[in-house]
């Protein structure tokens, strides 16, 4: 597994010996998104707009992407048949680097402040971005047209994660959680965390796309079956468990039985899903 950290470490952690085991080279500012491109590339963004291209099993670095503005977010896609990785800043843009010919594709300032989390569909033919003014937008990668989601959050919208069928979560600091039907451009389901939860931080659906997988500020993480008929508000999570601090981010197991979440205390936690 791939970890980053706010004092701007990159390595590779074991999850069997829970160790750190390879650390890339050393940058004084922190982590904003790591990206794996390929089994062997991944990509490090930093909120200096310093971007790093390294090798996985070697930790060397490979290429420095540089931007005026600090990378907000990041998520690997491919463009046609090449990889590519779309990066956000501090700027407000949404861009698409072309790895093979080490350029920019496309540019865009779709969003009104900035973005705060990229997720690309299955068929990397479409991303969904969540940024700071509470919007949602959908992005196709080939040319960087864009079209919002609505009604909007009424606060930050701060992550945001796709599922199969074209299915998208986002979540905001006011503790919505919101399920969208991509193709319809439709809210499939509102997740009502509560009163007492005052922000969702992270979120993922399993692979099956049967449920959705919430992390919040408050440290709770919560299992959400979505396959209730679309339109209704969904109150009551099938599983609800606590860790010792806001939940920053989640990383599901291919098999759908497992989740990795991360808190910011910086401790990692593994729990088995139903």
């Amino acid at each position: 597994m791939i970890v980053g950290t706010a004092d701007g470490t990159t390595g590779i952690w074991n999850a069997e010996t829970a160790a750190l085991e390879k650390v890339t080279e050393p940058h004084s500012v922190r982590v904003t998104a790591l990206v794996a491109i390929s089994d062997e590339l991944v990509v490090a963004t930093h909120a200096d707009g310093l971007a790093r291209l390294w090798h996985s099993r070697t930790a060397k670095s490979l290429l420095l992407i540089r931007h005026s503005s600090g990378f907000t977010a990041a998520a690997a896609t491919l463009l046609g048949d090449a990889p590519a990785v779309l990066l956000a800043a501090e700027d407000h843009t949404v861009r698409l680097w072309d790895v093979k010919s080490r350029k920019w594709h496309w540019e865009r300032r779709d969003h009104a402040m900035k973005v705060l989390s990229i997720a690309v569909c299955d068929d990397n033919d479409y991303a969904v971005t969540a940024a700071l003014d509470g919007t949602v937008r959908l992005w196709r990668v080939s040319d960087g047209a864009s079209w919002g989601l609505n009604p909007a959050h009424q606060a930050e919208a701060t992550t945001v994660a796709v599922g199969p069928g074209m299915l998208a979560v986002s979540g905001a600091q006011d503790g919505s959680a919101i399920v969208w039907d991509l193709r319809e451009r439709t809210i499939r389901h509102h997740l009502d965390h509560g009163p007492a939860v005052d922000a969702v931080t992270a979120v993922a659906f399993t692979p099956s796309g049967q449920y959705v997988v919430t992390g919040a500020a408050d440290g709770g993480v919560r299992l959400w079956g979505i396959g209730a008929m679309a339109g209704r508000k969904l109150n009551q999570p099938r599983v609800r468990l606590m860790l010792d601090g806001p939940v920053t981010q989640m990383l599901i197991s291919p098999a759908g039985d497992r989740a990795v979440i991360a808190t910011v205390t910086g401790q990692l936690t593994c729990v088995e899903l139903p």
